[in-house]
């Protein structure tokens, strides 16, 4: 029973891609009906790079389905709309992250005060794990046969 539940061979071959490419689909209609709508047009390469993806992901079924589209063109479109996907994210959260610390370190000093204090603990709940990662004996089994020669 549980194979017939976890199974697709019941459902129409169409069903499996369509739910598939829905999902990009929606997003980039809800979400990007927000962000058009919103003040902020810095977000608005967000819904480029999430159509991109869903138009990677319709070239993999097409190319699965027997279509002519150049082979491999659906993984390589995703793979770059993913490495934009997080080019925008990181250039939007580690400016913000970066700011906040800068942010803490020049007007707090209470900072310094507990840095000051949390190093030496820091150091001596470490000490006992560099000596085990650091066995003596260990070390000189791993010298006898070396992984690479």
């Amino acid at each position: 029973m549980a194979d017939f539940l976890t199974s697709s061979t019941f459902l129409p071959a169409w069903l499996a891609p369509a739910d598939d490419l829905a999902f990009p689909v929606l997003p980039v209609g809800v979400v990007g009906r927000e962000i058009v709508a919103g003040p902020n047009s810095r977000n608005l390469p967000m819904i480029g790079a999430v159509t991109v993806l869903g138009t990677a992901n319709l070239l993999m079924h097409l190319e699965a389905a027997g279509v002519s589209v150049p082979p491999g063109s659906g993984w390589r479109l995703g793979l770059a709309a993913v490495i934009v996907l997080i080019s925008i994210v990181g250039g939007r959260i580690v400016p913000a992250l970066v700011t906040g610390a800068i942010y803490l370190v020049v007007n707090l000093g209470a900072m310094r005060v507990a840095a000051v204090f949390a190093m030496p603990l820091l150091v001596g709940s470490g000490m006992p794990m560099d000596c085990r990662i650091c066995d003596f004996r260990a070390g000189l089994r791993a010298n006898a046969a070396p992984i690479a020669q």
